[in-house]
């Protein structure tokens, strides 16, 4: 189900992106707050802020980079198998 949510939150286009004046939490100066509104399939339109985006881009990125190094150490350990099935 995550894996669902991030795929369409990366290929859905945003149809609108909110910008909402908004103190900042540490130094209470005034700064602004975006978010984009976006749909997500058997969901209604959901409103997402950009950090958590940004996040979720960075823990999908850190899986597939996982995902690489499992194919890759597989492929090491095959290599192995064969080199020393050849001896």
């Amino acid at each position: 189900m995550l894996v669902m949510v991030l795929y369409y939150l990366l290929i859905t286009t945003f149809s609108l992106v909110l910008t909402i004046p908004s103190p900042c939490p540490h130094c209470f100066a005034e700064g602004e707050s975006r978010s984009a509104v976006t749909s997500i399939p058997h969901f209604k339109e959901v409103v997402i802020e950009m950090k958590v985006m940004i996040v979720m881009m960075m823990m999908m990125l850190m899986m597939i980079v996982v995902m690489m190094m499992i194919v890759l150490m597989m492929v090491m350990i095959v290599m192995m198998i064969v080199m020393i099935s050849c001896n």
